[in-house]
């Protein structure tokens, strides 16, 4: 019943042919939890680049990206830099950076759109005031949001 440790592999086998040891990291098909937790992050973040944030008349959606002049730019440029980390299982630590980035710029964002339709619905437009009432707030909002808490969360999951 004796465990046996071993400091080269990541995944050591009790005496009794049993589960993990202390200090071995669960996996997932090859991949660590917070190897996980990031990837699935930096999906989340993905999608919501491109999902529609805000639904205008007329205009018709608009996503976080908007055709490369957006801020969607810069987060897809920090997912990108957390993918190298997540891939080599090196520097994880990184991720706070990345994800606390991403997520000032998704709340700032967010908080300065919901000003800015809400300035817009209390103005009287006349007989153009059915306009106002549509314009809403969209779904894309979720995937950057909990995008980025899973990539700032995801090094806090490495123990």
């Amino acid at each position: 019943m004796a465990l046996k440790y071993s400091r080269h592999s990541s995944q050591t086998k009790t005496s009794t042919g049993g589960g993990l040891t202390r200090g071995a990291k669960p996996s997932i098909s090859g991949f660590t939890r917070t190897q996980m937790i990031g990837f699935i992050g930096c999906i989340f973040l993905i999608i919501g680049c491109f999902t529609p944030i805000i639904s205008l008349p007329i205009i018709g959606s608009i996503n976080y990206f908007r055709n490369g002049s957006g801020d969607g730019v810069f987060v897809l440029f920090l997912v990108a830099i957390s993918f190298i980390p997540l891939i080599f299982n090196k520097y994880i630590k990184i991720l706070h950076i990345t994800g606390l980035i991403s997520l000032c710029m998704v709340i700032y964002a967010f908080f300065n759109i919901s000003n800015a339709i809400s300035e817009f619905k209390s103005q009287d437009y006349g007989m153009f005031n059915f306009m106002s009432s549509a314009v809403q707030i969209e779904y894309g909002w979720a995937f950057l949001i909990i995008g980025s808490i899973l990539v700032t969360v995801a090094p806090l999951l490495d123990v």
